[in-house]
């Protein structure tokens, strides 16, 4: 597991969203209530970006692209229980945003 910076805590405020690219994987990280969630950031359906074109509505977040919605809190997409976004680990330390990214290079 590796740790990947995303911004400053206070940077987040309740109910934005950032988006952070690593090796390729599309992140969002969200303030919800103050709990940092990090989940894939491109849409299951056609792989719209959910921080720029999603709706975030307390815990669920709707792709404006079709309409898909997901739980934040479980990454499941409501609905379609077979869907679901997967989640990042979110560490806080001295201010900082990190999320926790397993990186396999052989």
């Amino acid at each position: 597991m590796k740790k990947f910076r995303v911004c400053k805590l206070d940077e987040l405020t309740a109910g934005s969203a950032r988006a952070i690219k690593v090796l390729a994987r599309q992140i969002a990280v969200f303030n919800i209530n103050g709990t940092i969630r990090a989940v894939d950031g491109l849409c299951q359906h056609m792989k719209a970006p959910l921080v720029s074109t999603g709706k975030l509505d307390g815990t669920k977040l709707t792709c404006k692209m079709h309409g898909w919605e997901y739980d934040i809190t479980t990454g499941e997409c409501i609905g379609k229980p077979f869907v679901k976004l997967r989640q990042y680990d979110v560490e806080i330390e001295n201010g900082d945003v990190f999320v926790k990214v397993e990186v396999n290079i052989t």
